[in-house]
């Protein structure tokens, strides 16, 4: 494996409702242990609509110094690399409302929700890395895609394709 093709992996969330209250869709972390720096390239977020939607909070990506609870995903259950000779992600995934360490820093980026009177609100929205590179993440740092408030109807698709590198 050369050293220009770090390891580089997907994991994507798939029609996964909104919910009334606050909730934490999906969270990256880094472990303090990983000796790896998670390198995040692009952020996929898909929403629609499956019926009345007028809840305009928005769907925000928020730095975290911790996650624990909800469901971890492993290579074995969908984080994908994008070669097969690559290792296991280093990467905790965790999907189902995780809780996790929100920082005193801003967003990295807010995406729009759902909004309809009836059936087919739907909006589309990427974040990329600067065109300089991407967004590093060292131990002990990661980030989550959360809601303040939500609507059941909402439908929400979240992809994120990151790299590791060794520290």
């Amino acid at each position: 494996m050369s050293q220009l093709t770090p390891p580089t992996y997907s994991y994507a969330l798939s029609d996964t409702p909104g919910v009334v209250a606050a909730n934490n869709f999906i969270s990256f972390f880094n472990p303090a242990n990983s000796g790896k720096v998670m390198l995040a390239f692009t952020g996929i977020v898909n929403s629609y609509a499956t019926g009345v939607s007028s809840t305009d909070v928005s769907l925000v990506s928020r730095y975290i110094t911790s996650a624990t609870g909800g469901t971890q995903i492993s290579a074995e259950t969908g984080i994908y690399p994008l070669r097969f000779d690559f290792p296991d992600s280093k990467i905790e995934v965790r999907i189902g409302n995780p809780t996790v360490g929100l920082t005193a820093l801003g967003s990295i980026g807010n995406f729009l929700p759902p909004i309809t009177s009836g059936l087919g609100g739907t909006t589309s929205s990427s974040l990329s890395a600067p065109s300089g590179g991407a967004v590093p993440f060292i131990p002990g740092e990661g980030f989550v895609w959360r809601t303040e408030a939500g609507n059941v109807n909402q439908r929400w698709n979240l992809q994120f394709i990151w790299a590791e590198v060794d520290i």
